[in-house]
């Protein structure tokens, strides 16, 4: 049993590593682009977000209409799920193993007792 439960805590660690190396990238590619403040309210439309926040209040604080919002959020979601392809495919042996992988690092993450808030570690 302890066996197991250790084999559970190395999956979950590997699967926040995989995360935080991903949202650290893309938080490094907004602040080279300058928008470091764009990064930190978009953030926490990424899946895991601690504190969500809502749509009106984001797209105040850019200044822009909520359909521009929705529209920088979902290039940021596909931004991140590129870079967590990424660093998978940094762990695997052969291409063809990323998408399982991913869906373990999924079913990782979805379970009971897990949360995402060493994820959230810059906010």
């Amino acid at each position: 049993m302890l066996f197991r439960s250790e084999a559970a805590s190395f999956d979950r660690e590997w699967a926040l590593v995989v995360l935080e190396n991903s949202l650290a990238r893309v938080q490094e590619e907004y602040v080279g682009d300058g928008r470091a403040e764009t990064f930190a309210i978009l953030r926490h439309f990424l899946p895991g977000a601690i504190r969500p926040m809502a749509y009106e209040d984001a797209a105040a604080r850019l200044r822009i209409g909520i359909p521009a919002l929705k529209s920088e959020i979902h290039r940021m979601r596909q931004r991140f799920r590129a870079l967590v392809r990424e660093e998978i495919g940094g762990t695997v042996s052969a291409p063809h193993e990323i998408e399982e992988e991913m869906e373990y690092l999924r079913k990782v993450l979805m379970e009971p007792g897990n949360d995402l808030e060493s994820t959230q570690r810059a906010s």
